[in-house]
């Protein structure tokens, strides 16, 4: 991939989309991890070349590491115009109660437990939007859209910077960020490296481990992504790989297929056709 060419896409591309809508505020969630990370960094960009202000927030719960606090913090200081950070486990543990009591004191279940958390995230986000006459910036990527590993109504926001790079491709492009755009920069070259050595998690504490823990437990990214490239190009024949074993490829399609839905509510993707 052309780094250069495809940075200067994504920035032309979302200056066309906010100029031509009034836009007059980038909101956006900063949890530490690549992902927010990456979109923010291309948003500065934006940013000095319009004057639309980055309004960030790192909105926390106990399920965040200690590592991802604080790489947030970094992150959202260096990169966003004006930056907060507020712990919203109180909000979510008032939610997750009143649904359980309502639901004849349902059992917990990590899954929409999580999908709490990033939905009370998401309607924080949307109310300062609203009344900084802005749009909430989504940081999911192409790799997650595919597995339907984002929570519909939660994660998602408004206009999808990245969603045209697949997970590999946000790393390489943090690395691009770090050595060709921000290299005059220790700050953001540290906020960079941060998030470039956090293990990804989803905040929510669904399983230890990270995100890969919970796709392709010992796998990387780049294994993940060759499987999604696969996939798509064999329709309903499953691919045959020499490294990897059939039982990863089959979980990795059930994914796939069972979040087939959820692409339907995509989001507004930012066109990385150079």
């Amino acid at each position: 991939m052309d780094y250069k060419k495809v940075f200067e896409t994504l920035v032309d591309n979302t200056i066309e989309y906010l100029v031509m809508n009034n836009i007059e505020t980038m909101v956006l969630g900063i949890s530490g991890g690549i992902d927010s990370t990456v979109t923010v960094a291309i948003c500065n960009e934006v940013s000095k070349r319009t004057t639309i202000p980055i309004v960030g927030y790192s909105l926390m719960c106990t399920t965040n590491e200690n590592e991802e606090c604080w790489a947030a913090d970094v992150v959202g200081n260096n990169f966003c115009s004006e930056f907060h950070t507020i712990n919203i486990q109180d909000i979510y543990l008032r939610q997750s109660i009143a649904f359980k009591e309502f639901n004849d004191n349902a059992e917990t279940h990590s899954i929409v437990e999580g999908n709490i958390k990033a939905r009370t995230r998401m309607q924080f986000l949307y109310y300062i939007a609203g009344l900084r006459g802005g749009i909430v910036i989504d940081t999911d990527n192409l790799t997650e859209h595919s597995l339907g590993f984002w929570t519909l109504h939660g994660d998602d926001g408004d206009l999808d910077i990245i969603g045209g790079l697949w997970k590999h491709e946000v790393y390489g492009m943090a690395k691009y960020l770090r050595e060709e755009v921000y290299n005059n920069d220790n700050d953001k070259i540290h906020a960079l490296n941060l998030s470039i050595d956090l293990n990804p998690t989803d905040g929510n504490g669904v399983v230890a481990g990270g995100d890969l823990a919970q796709i392709a437990p010992g796998y990387t990214y780049d294994d993940v992504d060759t499987i999604i490239m696969a996939i798509q190009t064999c329709g309903d024949t499953l691919p045959v790989f020499d490294k990897y074993p059939q039982s990863l490829v089959k979980n990795i399609y059930k994914r796939m297929l069972r979040s087939e839905f959820k692409r339907k509510h995509r989001p507004i993707v930012v066109d990385i056709n150079i």
